[in-house]
């Protein structure tokens, strides 16, 4: 018998900002509502910043590739788990 495992849905309580909880539906609306709002910004057309550079630095610089790990990694994966953004699932690349 295949098991189903129950989904939540809905949010809350979630934390005001004094440290209170609110449970109220609209209360929590408006407060998801502030969040997301805050964290876009609106800029005309001619005004759209430069994204900041970063320097990015290679930690992995000695790693090497072989055909013995990769077979350990598919060795170690479950047949029953779902295909990766390759679409590959794990028991086509087990067989």
């Amino acid at each position: 018998m295949k098991k189903t495992t129950k989904t939540r849905t809905g949010v809350g309580p979630l934390k005001g900002q004094g440290g209170e909880m609110v449970t109220e539906p609209e209360e929590m609306a408006n407060m998801l509502n502030d969040f997301f709002a805050s964290v876009f910004t609106i800029e005309t057309p001619g005004e759209v910043p430069e994204p900041r550079r970063q320097e990015v630095r290679n930690r992995q610089r000695n790693r090497w590739i072989t055909a013995e790990k990769v077979r350990k990694k598919i060795d170690e994966l479950r047949q029953t788990s779902a295909a990766g953004p390759d679409g590959i699932s794990p028991k086509i690349l087990k067989n």
